[in-house]
């Protein structure tokens, strides 16, 4: 599976998650999910002021997404993708990133080549086993 066959990327200029980034972000996990009210999916997120606007809420509901939030100061402990896959992928990015950096001598990592470099990261780390591991780890 290629880096680009699935993934979203838009930069707010804050550089935070907003509230209509995330309207965007649920449009997109919908279309690639298929999800609908017959065919309903969970997300499990912190809940973060852009995660329960009104527009969110409406577009969950539309589509069968279910919102779950987790009480503050807490998701290092309940959040599943922090405890089992965020972790490692954020080590082999840092290892990726400097094997790129060796490889490609007086260049910069760029936003144009970093998507191959996380592509290795993100194959490694957002596995299944991983991935459910971390509903084991918090007890979810």
């Amino acid at each position: 599976m290629g880096h680009t066959s699935f993934g979203l990327t838009n930069s707010p200029t804050s550089g935070w998650m907003t509230g209509s980034l995330f309207s965007k972000v649920l449009e997109h996990v919908q279309k690639h999910t298929k999800c609908s009210k017959q065919d309903r999916i969970v997300i499990l997120l912190d809940n973060h002021e852009c995660h329960c606007t009104l527009e969110a809420a409406i577009l969950a509901r539309d589509h069968g997404i279910t919102l779950v939030t987790f009480p503050p100061h807490c998701t290092h402990r309940l959040q599943s993708l922090d405890v089992a896959v965020m972790g490692p992928f954020k080590t082999i990015l840092a290892v990726a990133q400097i094997d790129w950096l060796n490889s490609n001598p007086g260049k910069t990592l760029t936003i144009y080549n970093l998507a191959d470099v996380a592509n290795t990261a993100y194959s490694s780390s957002f596995s299944i086993k991983n991935i459910t591991s971390g509903f084991c780890k918090p007890n979810i």
